[in-house]
């Protein structure tokens, strides 16, 4: 019973795998050096390689490499930094956040049309899902964004975009898994009933929400501190069979929630332990 049990679980967890879509470096493990132009100081900063840029263009050090959820993989560390905007042509204003995305800042900030997001004809999946780690300070908020896009060249008022997003707000000091469901957006409205076509999505990930990234939430945090590690970005067409995996060992048994935090013996409610689902009372 033991060995069929094991093979079931062995099965699902290919089909899993078999389900998951890769989203370009989506576990930040390539980076590179950029060239910034004579305007903006000159000098480079550092990014991960592909669709991805970072805040480091103007807060060096707030997206780093890091270690992922397990020895060897990688993650993307995002630390925030107040930055005064002024060097982009945005005088007086200052931003408390770090941003990690699939954009270009430097065309952004000099072109009215830009580029934004990668290539698609679709919404590839039903659930865009990542794990993470989140040290906020006081009051603060993470958050993971993705919106597709009618056209990859942006022309600002007239492309249409559905928006999706996790909110943060709470800390987690363990590796937590997320995840963003793909079939109604954030105003409620079914993804299935677009009536244009889709040719670009734009993930925007940030440590502390900013009107800088795709928020409306004020500037970001009142003090520079909050750290989001984030990994193993994907799509994924179930979440049932990632939460029926989440224990690293089935010899520790270590249990979790439904959102894929871990809980220990004096919590209440259903758990997932040993890939099992469990009532606790």
């Amino acid at each position: 019973m033991r060995t069929k049990l094991l093979f079931t679980s062995f099965i699902a967890l290919l089909s899993m795998q078999a389900m998951a879509q890769d989203i370009p470096n989506g576990s930040f493990a390539d980076w590179e050096d950029r060239n910034l132009p004579a305007e903006m100081g000159g000098g480079s900063y550092t990014s991960p390689s592909g669709y991805w840029d970072t805040f480091n263009i103007l807060a060096p050090g707030s997206v780093s490499k890091a270690e992922g959820r397990t020895t060897g993989s990688t993650a993307a560390l995002l630390e925030s930094k107040t930055v005064d905007m002024s060097v982009a042509g945005m005088q007086g204003e200052v931003f408390t956040t770090s941003l990690l995305n699939t954009d270009r800042f430097l065309s952004k900030m000099t072109n009215e049309e830009y580029e934004q997001g990668i290539p698609t004809k679709f919404i590839p999946a039903h659930y865009l899902t990542f794990w993470y780690k989140y040290q906020p300070v006081e009051g603060d908020m993470a958050q993971v964004f993705i919106q597709f896009n009618e056209d990859l060249i942006i022309r600002p008022g007239i492309t249409r975009t559905i928006k999706f997003r996790k909110k943060i707000t709470e800390a987690a000091t363990d590796w937590t898994f997320g995840y963003i469901d793909l079939s109604v957006d954030e105003n409620g409205r079914s993804s299935s009933s677009i009536d244009w076509n889709i040719n670009a999505y734009y993930i925007d990930i940030t440590s502390s929400a900013s009107s800088l990234s795709s928020s409306t939430d004020g500037k970001g945090a009142s003090a520079p501190g909050s750290k989001l590690w984030i990994t193993e970005i994907k799509f994924e067409d179930e979440v049932a069979a990632i939460q029926n995996v989440l224990s690293e060992s089935a010899a520790t048994s270590p249990a979790y929630n439904l959102s894929g935090q871990r809980v220990d013996a004096t919590y209440k409610g259903i758990v997932i332990e040993n890939g099992k689902k469990i009532l606790l009372k």
